[in-house]
């Protein structure tokens, strides 16, 4: 093989590594963060219990630009952002910045804090703060004592450099709600194995739903996230006697998930096999 033939070769063969490279970079770097929900409680500084009930998006949460809704005040900096719900704008959604924002053992907000309301258009602007960095925000899910907020990463909250005279903006935030009703099993109810059936009352705007079944004795869940488009759903597993808990949850068109289901929905099979001992 001559010398200008081998020379080509490895030309075509770093051109095609660096290709690949970009290509794996750039799908690394278009990772989209995904939201909380956290029960909460009303004290100043600690905005949730510890339990948490992590709820994915499978939608893309775009950030928020554009244009400043106020300009801050001299020597002060903006933060502003939206808060949706079936992807349409709230208002009246109330909003709070953290200087000291952690999600170990519930969501923790202390340190200097900024509360306002959204406005017709679903924005809101946390406006004339100090320049700092500030570890998070919250934004309270309708009426309810939930909380949701906007994150970098998994499970890690966007943080916000607010610079002195300029605005930062916050990725969108899309609330759900927990109301969806289940109509069977009856909570506390107890069902033969070989005849269960979920059922719940059909959402507004609800294009599918994913329904999941746990154990209360843990485990490995035998329904996890699967996609039903009717409002009941044939349990085909085989499920082993004890309790479970059913989670609902319905999304719009667009991939937006509009409410779930309260978890203290809780039924008792039995007619099954035992549980395997734990070794």
């Amino acid at each position: 093989m001559s010398k200008a033939k081998i020379n080509f070769l490895l030309a075509v063969a770093v051109i095609v590594f660096v290709a690949l490279a970009c290509g794996k970079s750039s799908r690394n770097n278009s990772r989209t963060p995904v939201k909380v929900h956290v029960n909460s409680s009303s004290s100043q500084t600690a905005e949730a219990d510890s339990k948490q009930r992590p709820t994915t998006n499978d939608a893309e949460t775009a950030s928020t630009s554009g244009p400043e809704k106020i300009k801050p005040a001299a020597g002060k900096g903006n933060v502003q952002g939206k808060v949706l719900y079936n992807d349409q704008p709230v208002e009246g959604i109330e909003v709070k910045i953290c200087e000291n924002f952690s999600t170990v053992m519930g969501v923790k907000c202390d340190g200097e804090t900024k509360t306002t309301k959204t406005d017709r258009e679903g924005v809101y602007v946390l406006a004339d703060l100090d320049p700092k960095t500030y570890g998070g925000l919250t934004a309270k899910v309708f009426q309810s004592s939930y909380y949701v907020y906007p994150q970098e990463a998994i499970m890690t909250p966007q943080r916000f450099v607010v610079e002195a005279d300029k605005t930062s903006f916050a990725r969108d935030i899309n609330l759900f709600k927990d109301d969806i009703k289940i109509t069977g099993p009856k909570a506390g109810s107890k069902v033969d194995a070989k005849a269960v059936a979920l059922e719940w009352d059909a959402y507004p705007d609800a294009a599918y739903y994913k329904i999941s079944l746990y154990p209360e004795s843990g485990g490995l869940a035998p329904i996890s996230g699967e996609r039903v488009d009717e409002t009941s759903y044939a349990v085909t597993e085989d499920l082993t006697n004890g309790k479970y808990r059913i989670k609902v949850e319905a999304y719009n068109s667009n991939d937006r998930k509009l409410a779930e289901s309260r978890g203290d929905i809780k039924f008792t099979v039995t007619g099954g096999t035992d549980s395997a001992p734990q070794s």
